[in-house]
């Protein structure tokens, strides 16, 4: 049975391996942006100490199989900007081995539950562009694409290494 709860400091020693196969994962998609590496501790202890955001996880038989990184944020104050408060989705990831099995999603529904006890207006994440597991979850989830984000080189030498 899969227990979703709020993280605390104890659990982080079981939070490290999950961000170190996500920055894995990663690494292998965009080896130009991203590399393998362990998740600042400093980083953890300060988002479940926050008020306004947490790390979410998914409990298995005692061991940890799921975490989801969430923030309550505030859209910038720009005149052209509608004034919104959201759950931003941070970081999230179900282990290799215990994906297909529905934990992702009962992450997904408890991250939307954690917004709106905070009575905020929408979630927002991020995902790689050629994550295409990771869209096509989310897409099956009722979540859509407002806005694509471009990167390019700056020089003509630096285009090839550039996805």
């Amino acid at each position: 049975m899969v227990l979703i709860r709020t993280a605390d400091l104890s659990d982080i020693q079981q939070i490290h391996p999950i961000y170190q196969e996500l920055f894995t994962s990663s690494a292998e998609l965009q080896p130009m942006h991203f590399r393998p590496a362990k998740q600042d501790e400093d980083f953890l202890v300060n988002i479940i100490q926050q008020e306004d955001s947490d790390i979410l996880v998914a409990e298995e038989d005692g061991r940890i199989v799921g975490i989801a990184l969430v923030k309550a944020m505030e859209t910038p104050a720009y005149t052209c900007l509608v004034p919104h408060r959201y759950c931003y989705l941070m970081d999230f990831v179900v282990t290799e081995r215990r994906r297909g099995c529905g934990i992702g999603s009962m992450l997904l529904d408890s991250v939307r539950a954690w917004g709106r006890e905070r009575s905020l207006d929408f979630l927002q994440l991020s995902a790689l562009a050629n994550n295409q597991a990771a869209r096509r979850f989310y897409e099956r989830h009722g979540l859509a694409v407002e806005m694509v984000t471009y990167r390019g080189p700056l020089s003509d030498a630096g285009s090839s290494g550039m996805q």
